[in-house]
């Protein structure tokens, strides 16, 4: 079953996404489109994991600094700085959204 947006992934890592998507999704208990239409809304329509906005965001799901003039985000306890959230491949910060996500599932 194709994914909703499957196509706008790039090709160099879309089967991997994709893969990677269901998987996630199933351990979150979530339907894949959900969280397919999150990160394409989000990354604004590209699927980067590089992708930044203008108030400071990155990433497939615009992780956020914690507090304001603060460079990191805090998820599950650990500090990540949003640098180098941006630096992260698709399957690194696919694994950061679930992480984020965990606590939400079901």
């Amino acid at each position: 079953m194709a994914l909703i947006y499957e196509n706008k992934v790039p090709n160099t890592y879309r089967s991997g996404f994709i893969k990677k998507v269901t998987e996630i999704s199933s351990k979150l208990e979530i339907d894949p489109n959900w969280l397919m239409a999150i990160m394409y809304f989000e990354s604004a329509r590209s699927f980067s994991p590089s992708k930044k906005n203008g108030i400071g965001c990155v990433g497939l799901i615009q992780f956020c600094p914690d507090e304001k003039g603060l460079n990191y985000k805090t998820i599950n306890g650990k500090k990540y700085l949003l640098s180098d959230i941006a630096k992260m491949d698709y399957s690194e910060q696919l694994d950061l959204v679930y992480q984020y996500y965990k606590s939400y599932t079901g």
